[in-house]
């Protein structure tokens, strides 16, 4: 597709963070309850009552893994929402055991190749100045896919245009870059939840741009490329059920 999308990248108002708000209250006192009474049972077994393995087993497993989701929404609380985006690579739905076995559905968007320039080089890695306006950041290890060492100086030069693929944002609201990715034409793709008129709208391979937040990845607006309108309309647009 060869159609410019000029507006990529740029910082729209968030419309509704009510959604990371709501998943960070009903993950963080899960973590709480859980790790609470992992330690319990840990503290069984120390005294010699081994029949709290299961016990450690099955709520430690559930309090390790919603503190870290639930961490993930109190991190995006004061994130700058970022966009993403690509095209629909893969999709599907499931039951979510957390929520009463009710359908959640997903899509996998890889992240489309850009060109922009070097701003300026560092030790590190370089300072990319995306099509959009916005300046991102490519670690000197995401400048080539050639794995001789070299320094960043070595690899660029300000004012070069290098080809990037967005990877994610930083807590800063700095956009992650990777050059090597969009070089060797591997997959750089998030995963997100969507509604399920949203997921009967889009088709694999449909071109998307998705305004999330960056940790965890929860979807503010999702549009798609219209072919007749030129341009990127909501989702769920034409949808007649």
């Amino acid at each position: 597709m060869n159609a410019s999308f000029s507006n990529y990248g740029a910082p729209k108002p968030v419309e509704n963070r009510g959604r990371v708000l709501k998943m960070a209250l009903v993950y963080t006192p899960i973590a709480i309850v859980s790790l609470a009474v992992s330690a319990v049972a840990l503290y069984n077994i120390f005294i010699g009552n081994t029949g709290f393995l299961f016990m450690l087993s099955i709520f430690g497993l559930v309090g390790v893994l919603t503190a870290y989701q639930g961490w993930q929404y109190l991190k995006d609380l004061r994130a700058p929402p970022m966009d993403f985006q690509g095209e629909v690579i893969r999709k599907w739905h499931k039951g979510n055991l957390m929520f009463f076995f009710m359908p959640s559905y997903y899509i996998m968007v890889d992240s489309k190749v850009h060109t922009g320039s070097v701003n300026r080089v560092e030790n590190h890695g370089a300072f990319v100045r995306m099509h959009s306006g916005f300046e991102g950041f490519v670690p000197r290890k995401e400048l080539e896919a050639d794995k001789v060492l070299k320094s960043a100086q070595d690899m660029v030069r300000p004012g070069e245009e290098v080809k990037y693929k967005v990877r994610g944002m930083t807590m800063e609201g700095v956009y992650k870059l990777s050059c090597r990715k969009a070089e060797e034409r591997a997959i750089v793709g998030k995963i997100f939840t969507v509604n399920r008129i949203e997921y009967a709208m889009l088709l694999e391979q449909d071109e998307v741009r998705v305004t999330c937040f960056p940790h965890s990845a929860t979807v503010e607006r999702l549009e798609r490329y219209d072919e007749s309108e030129k341009g990127f309309i909501p989702a769920t647009h034409g949808a007649t059920f």
